[in-house]
């Protein structure tokens, strides 16, 4: 923060973690009440990738074949995991609902995608004690998340293929 301070950066990047400490910063350091709006929970104006192709490619020794299977890998059976999610939900099904979102938030933390990862542990914890009667909203975030991030990787294989 102190070389933000000195002017030898215009922009610093935190993660969601660290977002008090941001909110202090704005404050401490009065930054105009536009930008302070950007640091607030829950913004969605600062669209950030849905994951970090670059630091998967790193964990995979920068193997870009290793890369396109296991992202193809995860895109073909997906659909099979959200289905799973939705009906058990519609089935009352704590256990499954549990068992589904914590193997999807497994599979989802190797692609470094925070929405998608922090989307499926939410629910995971939700449901963990067999509750299911609220968990409705954090099923349509972790499919919203999901398939966000689905499309990213199906572009960003296209793009390179």
């Amino acid at each position: 923060m102190d070389a933000c301070s000195e002017g030898k950066y215009d922009v610093i990047l935190m993660d969601g973690q660290i977002l008090a400490g941001a909110q202090s910063f704005a404050r401490a350091h009065a930054i105009d009440k536009s930008d302070e709006a950007l640091l607030k929970p829950g913004n969605t104006s600062m669209n950030t990738a849905p994951f970090d192709r670059s630091a998967l490619i790193d964990s995979l020794g920068g193997d870009l074949e290793l890369y396109g299977e296991i992202v193809r890998l995860f895109l073909s059976h997906y659909p099979q995991e959200l289905e799973s999610l939705q009906s058990s939900l519609a089935a009352g099904d704590a256990t499954h609902l549990h068992r589904t979102a914590h193997s999807l938030k497994g599979a989802i933390s190797n692609f470094s995608a925070p929405r998608a990862t922090d989307a499926t542990r939410a629910l995971e914890h939700a449901v963990k004690g067999g509750m299911v009667d609220h968990a409705g909203a954090l099923v349509e975030e972790a499919v919203a998340a999901v398939r966000e991030l689905a499309e990213a990787m199906l572009a960003d294989l296209e793009a390179t293929a």
